[in-house]
């Protein structure tokens, strides 16, 4: 509350406020330059604790770590009543984020692809005029005017042996409507009552029956999380 009043009473004075608010950007980015140093430096020294300084704290600590050797089990399992039926397939190839993959590397697949994805159709895979496979994300904060000139110069892939893997149901909507296929992947807990609870709640809504989307039946696949 006092948070609140004092903010407003500050906005009064928009020198003052405009000031502040680049005096804690300033701060924000300074600490975050910080991280980025010691996650470096101890690349090299000390690997063991850069999750230390992981600014959105996505690197786990050394206690909640799987080592290769023990091959956890996955704390998931498939909730068939919520999900569609997808024909079983003898081998599939998996893609997840990262640059030491080469795309271009998709043309020697064999099978079904499925694409990780999680920035809509910021994530398409696309084709330059050189035919190279290529990814350009305008949401990404690096995103030069190199990358713009390679999107003017490329188009989106088309390919029905590739699937994306999306969360977000505005997402499926978005790829299918490029004439993408895709797979709407959504997590449940279980509550007290046994009751499986969708951990994001668009997918309780009435709209995201994809009920809205033409001549559109998606294939779902539902999970469940263990609980810890």
């Amino acid at each position: 509350m006092f948070y609140n009043n004092l903010k407003k009473f500050v906005k009064k004075f928009p020198t003052l406020w405009k000031f502040l608010r680049w005096f804690k950007d300033s701060l924000i980015k300074l600490s975050r330059l910080k991280d980025v140093f010691m996650m470096m430096s101890l690349f090299h020294l000390c690997p063991k604790q850069i999750y230390r300084f992981s600014t959105r704290r996505l690197l786990p600590a050394k206690k909640n770590r799987y080592s290769k050797e023990s091959k956890p089990s996955i704390p998931y399992e498939v909730l068939e009543s919520k999900s569609s039926r997808i024909p079983m397939m003898e081998e599939i190839n998996l893609i997840t984020h990262g640059l030491s993959f080469d795309l271009n590397n998709l043309k020697n697949l064999k099978g079904h692809t499925f694409i990780m994805s999680r920035h809509g159709s910021n994530l398409t895979l696309r084709v330059d005029n050189k035919g190279s496979i290529i990814h350009v994300n305008k949401g990404d904060f690096r995103y030069t005017s190199e990358d713009e000139k390679k999107l003017r110069n490329s188009k989106v892939l088309k390919n029905n042996k590739l699937t994306y893997m999306v969360t977000e149901p505005h997402v499926v909507e978005e790829l299918k409507r490029g004439g993408h296929n895709v797979l709407g992947v959504e997590t449940y807990r279980i509550d007290k009552d046994e009751k499986y609870i969708p951990i994001r709640d668009y997918w309780a809504k009435p709209f995201y029956t994809y009920s809205q989307i033409p001549n559109y039946k998606p294939k779902r696949k539902s999970i469940k999380q263990h609980p810890n």
